[in-house]
């Protein structure tokens, strides 16, 4: 099995950073979504915990509202999770669960507290759970035509992913302009419910400090696309100041 995605590639410290996001469905904007990054104090030890929230916007609540606060929690010196906290609603769908990793015993731990289950299962030492992988991604040595397998936990269960690097491509942005950026095209082993969690395709920017600027999910209308639109602290200030040189980057 290829490393690529395994070891990162350079060193890698976005540990303080907030990016913005608008939800598009087709050219509808349908809510925001933000990710930040935090040097936190939890259980004692001082870890980077990576914050993916959505919200859909009025109009959308009526239909089909969404309001998402997953944090992954990843020890600075190996990058690999700790721990995953998930408080989901979408629709009438409400997730409020833990997935614990022990790496000493290799072995992960999933909470569900609306069903108040509990799950054990066995882990490679190199498991992520998703969001900690979309963390470390930016520094990997991300070239078109590489593909690698990757293991990752996700509720009760480990699931394998392909992640494919396409080519470079001009990616359009709010208000005019474009930037360049790699295609990611992620799709899991096995069919399924899993698959549907995760983003088809994740767009990385070509130059530092290597942002995700867009990515695409399947959701139960259709397709619904995440555009970079600003940014702040760190990385992400780097960001915003960086795609701001090309027309229709806000600052």
């Amino acid at each position: 099995m290829a490393l690529l995605l395994l070891f990162p590639a350079r060193a890698f410290a976005a540990a303080e950073e907030t990016l913005r996001y608008e939800l598009l469905w087709g050219v509808i904007r349908v809510g925001s979504a933000e990710v930040t990054t935090r040097r936190v104090e939890e259980d004692g030890r001082t870890l980077i915990r990576f914050r993916f929230t959505a919200k859909s916007n009025w109009w959308v609540e009526k239909i089909y509202p969404v309001e998402d606060c997953i944090d992954s929690f990843i020890d600075p010196e190996t990058l690999l999770p700790v721990k995953l906290v998930k408080r989901t609603s979408e629709g009438r769908l409400q997730c409020d669960d833990q997935l614990s990793f022990d790496r000493e015993q290799g072995v992960a731990c999933w909470v569900d507290h609306v069903k108040s289950g509990r799950i054990e299962y066995a882990v490679a030492p190199d498991t992520r759970d998703f969001f900690s992988l979309m963390y470390v991604m930016r520094s990997f040595d991300l070239r078109p035509g590489r593909e690698d397998r990757v293991t990752i936990a996700a509720d009760e269960r480990t699931h394998g992913l392909i992640i494919r690097v396409g080519r470079e491509e001009k990616i359009p942005l709010r208000g005019g302009g474009k930037v360049r950026a790699l295609r990611l095209h992620i799709g899991s082993e096995r069919e399924g419910l899993f698959v549907r969690k995760i983003p088809g395709a994740v767009w990385i920017s070509s130059e530092s400090p290597h942002v995700v600027v867009q990515m695409q999910v399947k959701v139960p209308v259709g397709s619904v696309r995440a555009v970079l639109v600003g940014g702040g602290g760190g990385a992400g200030r780097a960001a915003a100041t960086n795609l701001a040189r090309q027309p229709g980057i806000p600052k």
